[in-house]
């Protein structure tokens, strides 16, 4: 809420104040003067009593009626302006996001091709007669106005629709998702504030049957922008977005979805965006038809929805593109070309392959030098009119695809690459395997990877982590039990004595490691953390309680002392509370995301934590012996001696809550934040040679420098998903 709208509540206040007083004092008044008439009986004056107080209570009453209608006024109205401010730092980081994303992709180099489209058949929409008798629909000339250009999407989608509701059809590789961010760019450069933000998400990854659009949204939106998992007056900064209608979802790859999944959706979609939200939906032309003619049940359109289809490259568009990028008519690098060129427009296996921006962009970057390469060793584009080797233009796109990857990753003196073609290729397989064998989509997050081993391995790995990390600490604390209390003078008799003692220790720490994952599992991170806090809830209180009485009848079967037991129950609660409180507070929202920065984030919260922790082991140690002592105070019988004695207990103490606090800590970085499981799985699958060492970087040079994969939000995605199922096919053969 503005200055102006405080100004206008304290006014209304005051003014209710002020006008409640009069009333009110009237009515005491009356009723005092009432009350000291010496012509009333008793019975008289409880009546005037009763009156009185009546009309104050009903005056009061009204007023307060009055306040809460104008807190809750006011709360709605700073509720919307929030949420609105949200929206409009949203805003920003998308469009910073997808300008990058736009240059990685190589969208506009040497030029935007011409994709055109034509407004699609009328059995894929609702007719134009019924579109255009909706209440609020806007007036547009007919469907033959849809017909345009790649640089017209912006203006397509605010002024020529009835309703900006627009399902994008076309064949594999015509550009939908290249249409998809210039119209993202185009509705975020011309966004007003408190107007939509557009974001584009990825259907493959929807189950309608499970899970209600709504949700899907506010899942995805966690994920790719970790920072709107934030809370926001009690519900995420995601769904408060949602809630106000301030996203406008690009909702891409339709016919990435299971087929009997498809025509759920469409019903599901009409369910979750009333006809007055924006979106639009992309899909092939063939699964989109398909869906609108299932084998049970009723046909579904999607509610005022304008459908229009991309049209194929013309041969004039394909030859001119493939010799400006290889550096224009007179180049030898364009005469290469001659034969592709000269059968462009034909009926051609190559012909009919090349007539889409996804084939031409193969195309280019399997046989055009790059700049600073020479053509030697580069693949002739003639072998493409072969066909005897590609008998169609199926046969000439697998091709396109199989080599593409081995082009990317080609040799180059200004861009050098830690990973051989070869590497590459496998690298690229296994991660495409792994998508395919969980069932996840296109989208790799690495915080997700944990998720696509067994779940027996994952915990198998943890519970090495933290047996290593346990035992460690086990062996600290005998140490300087020993040196500490026995005899400093004796250090290498005592080492190898605690040396002996470390098998004990092992498993020990072992069961205790076991303990930990099976109790933590259930409340493992679903997001990166970016920012930890202790917050304790309800159910943490409960656990904590359960836990020190725990620790004290633990500690009931090996000692008869009331104070230790005192001290374990002690001990065991603060640790139960320290463990289980920690919970997530995502930062700021304005800054770009990356999978880079989101790592970074996570890891400065498990730093952060390390230290509290340690810090809070380092005191907790000796607080614990203070409240021994306080308790044995009474049996103490020679306090001039006991200050010695007593320093060493402390420092012992302060290594025993060290050891403590460093245990805890690996349990809570493996089931609180991102990073620590993925240090475990990365280096797991490394050993086994399935990924490289430093997958960040892998993935990293791949979208930045090879092309290969596309970034959205804090994940990255293949560049097609025909692309993704090439590698997983040379994974199955691995």
């Amino acid at each position: 809420m503005g200055t102006r709208g405080r100004r206008r509540v304290r006014v209304a206040l005051w003014g209710s104040g002020v006008a409640v007083a009069f009333p009110v004092m009237w009515g005491l008044l009356w009723t005092a003067e009432a009350l000291h008439s010496k012509s009333l009986d008793v019975g008289d004056q409880a009546g005037v009593l009763s009156f009185g107080a009546a009309v104050v209570g009903l005056v009061v009453s009204v007023v307060s009626l009055l306040v809460a209608w104008l807190s809750y006024r006011a709360d709605r109205q700073e509720n919307i302006a929030e949420v609105t401010e949200l929206a409009d730092a949203f805003a920003a980081s998308v469009r910073a996001e997808w300008e990058t994303e736009a240059r990685l992709r190589r969208l506009n180099d040497p030029y935007p091709l011409p994709v055109s489209w034509q407004a699609a058949s009328a059995e894929l929409a609702e007719p134009w007669s019924t579109l255009t008798a909706r209440p609020g629909a806007r007036s547009t000339a007919g469907p033959e106005d849809l017909a345009g250009q790649y640089e017209d999407i912006g203006t397509l989608f605010r002024d020529r629709l009835p309703f900006r509701r627009l399902i994008l059809l076309g064949e594999p590789g015509t550009g939908k998702s290249m249409v998809l961010v210039r119209l993202l760019l185009d509705l975020c450069a011309e966004r007003q504030n408190g107007d939509p933000v557009p974001v584009l998400f990825s259907l493959s990854s929807w189950n309608p049957a499970a899970e209600e659009l709504s949700q899907w949204l506010e899942r995805q939106l966690r994920i790719h922008h970790p920072a709107l998992a934030a809370q926001h007056r009690g519900v995420t900064r995601a769904r408060a977005l949602l809630d106000h209608r301030l996203v406008l979802p690009l909702l891409d790859g339709f016919d990435e979805m299971a087929p009997h999944a498809q025509a759920v959706a469409l019903d599901a979609v009409n369910q979750a965006l009333p006809v007055d939200w924006p979106f639009v939906l992309s899909s092939r032309t063939t699964e989109y038809r398909r869906a609108l003619e299932p084998d049970d049940g009723v046909p579904v359109r999607l509610n005022g929805a304008t459908a229009i289809t991309l049209q194929p490259l013309d041969a004039a568009a394909a030859s001119t593109y493939l010799i400006r990028d290889a550096g224009g008519a007179h180049s030898s690098a364009a005469g290469r070309w001659a034969p592709v060129l000269t059968s462009l427009g034909t009926n051609s296996p190559a012909a009919t392959a090349l007539k889409t921006p996804l084939a031409l962009f193969l195309a280019r970057t399997i046989y055009n030098p790059r700049p600073g390469e020479g053509r030697g060793g580069l693949p002739d584009p003639g072998d493409l009119c072969n066909e005897g080797r590609f008998p169609d233009a199926n046969a000439v796109l697998t091709h396109l695809f199989r080599a593409y990857v081995p082009a990317a990753y080609r040799p180059h003196p200004q861009s050098p690459c830690p990973w051989t073609a070869e590497q590459a290729q496998h690298y690229l397989g296994t991660l495409a395997g792994l998508l395919e064998q969980r069932d996840s989509g296109t989208d790799i997050a690495w915080w997700e990877l944990a998720s696509r081993l067994p779940r027996s391995v994952m915990m198998f790995l943890k519970v090495v982590a933290l047996t290593v990390f346990t035992t460690f600490c086990f062996f600290c604390v005998l140490l300087a039990n020993d040196l500490f209390f026995y005899a400093p003078d004796h250090v290498s008799f005592y080492v190898t004595e605690s040396l002996g003692r470390l098998g004990v220790g092992f498993l020990f720490s072992a069961v205790i490691s076991v303990v930990f994952v099976l109790l933590l599992q259930i409340a493992e991170r679903e997001v990166p953390a970016v920012k930890l806090q202790w917050r304790p809830s309800r159910s943490v209180l409960y656990r904590t309680a359960l836990a020190g009485c725990a620790g004290g009848v633990v500690l009931a079967f090996f000692t008869f002392d009331t104070p230790d037991r005192v001290a374990g129950f002690f001990v065991s609660t603060v640790l139960a509370g320290v463990l289980t409180g920690w919970r997530v507070a995502p930062t700021d929202l304005t800054r770009k995301t990356s999978p880079l920065h989101v790592l970074a984030e996570d890891r400065r919260s498990l730093i952060a934590l390390s230290v509290r922790m340690s810090a809070l082991g380092l005191l907790g140690g000796p607080t614990v012996f203070a409240v021994v002592v306080l308790i044995n105070w009474a049996n103490v019988d020679d306090w001039q001696n006991f200050g010695p004695v007593g320093m060493w207990h402390f420092a012992f103490y302060m290594v025993l809550g060290l050891g403590v606090s460093i245990s805890f800590t690996a349990a809570i970085a493996l089931h609180r934040t991102a990073s620590a499981p993925w240090f475990l799985v990365r280096h797991y699958l490394a050993f086994r040679r399935l990924l490289p060492r430093d997958l960040l970087a892998f993935l990293q040079d791949a979208h930045e420098k090879r092309g290969v994969l596309r970034q959205v939000g804090a994940v990255y995605q293949f560049r097609h998903l025909h692309l993704q199922q090439q590698l997983r096919a040379t994974f199955s053969d691995e």
